[in-house]
């Protein structure tokens, strides 16, 4: 008998306890969460929240397994996949930063596209930090993420804020903003 894992979220549940993720939070405790991916970097960064419980439940189901990473090189236009299981201070030490990007798994541009579909129809800008960037650094990053995974997730997914030619950090937290609810 063979055990095979096809998502993080088995191990997720393991080892940080989600039993019970908390889906609806208010933009201040995201934006905690997040603060260590803006707080004392330089780059352009867009955090985005789900708009309403249709899209949670999309999202879920769109997006199988979490943190989701994309790096989409600009003037390639290549766009490669990174998950949990990847050691992504060494990808971003020995691959990115020294241009090596044989070891990188690449996926189809449609990848990308489909995930800046998603966002742009079920999602909005909960937090926005714009930066005076020559738009000549390569590498725009895409997480998909939840603060319901915890700081040690969080802290595998830190090493993305170290890549030397980042151009945008987009993250796309699977939550609902509870305000938002609360207006409807």
């Amino acid at each position: 008998m063979f055990l095979i894992i096809f998502s993080c979220q088995p191990i997720i549940k393991v080892i940080t306890g989600v039993k019970n993720p908390t889906i609806l939070l208010d933009n201040s405790e995201r934006l905690k969460y997040y603060s260590p991916f803006f707080e004392t970097h330089s780059y352009p960064i867009k955090i985005y929240a789900l708009k309403d419980t249709t899209a949670l439940k999309n999202g879920f189901s769109t997006f199988k397994s979490y943190p989701q990473i994309y790096l989409n090189h600009r003037k390639t236009n290549t766009t490669y996949f990174l998950n949990c299981y990847d050691d992504l201070e060494l990808y971003i030490k020995e691959d990115i930063n020294e241009k090596k990007y044989e070891n990188l798994y690449q996926v189809a541009n449609d990848s990308l596209t489909n995930l800046k579909d998603f966002i742009e129809e079920y999602s909005t800008i909960v937090y926005q930090k714009e930066h005076l960037n020559s738009n000549s650094n390569v590498w725009d990053v895409f997480i998909v993420s939840g603060t319901f995974l915890g700081n040690k997730i969080r802290r595998k997914s830190l090493p993305l804020t170290q890549i030397e030619d980042l151009n945008y950090m987009y993250i796309l937290d699977l939550s609902i903003n509870k305000n938002e609810i609360i207006q409807k």
